[in-house]
């Protein structure tokens, strides 16, 4: 339970997501970046339908 929880708030976490996209943006292509933010979209959507 508590490894589900941790890996929700990992996900959400606002700050990850600033801090990769100020990592990443330049290293990686266009089509990647678009890919892995597709990826995280979903993993959030499921996330937040599992919250409810």
């Amino acid at each position: 339970m508590f490894f589900i929880v941790f890996k929700l708030r990992k996900t959400i976490c606002t700050s990850w997501l600033v801090e990769f996209m100020t990592d990443r943006f330049m290293k990686i292509n266009e089509r990647k970046f678009v890919f892995l933010m597709t990826v995280h979209g979903e993993i959030l959507k499921k996330s937040t339908i599992f919250v409810r």
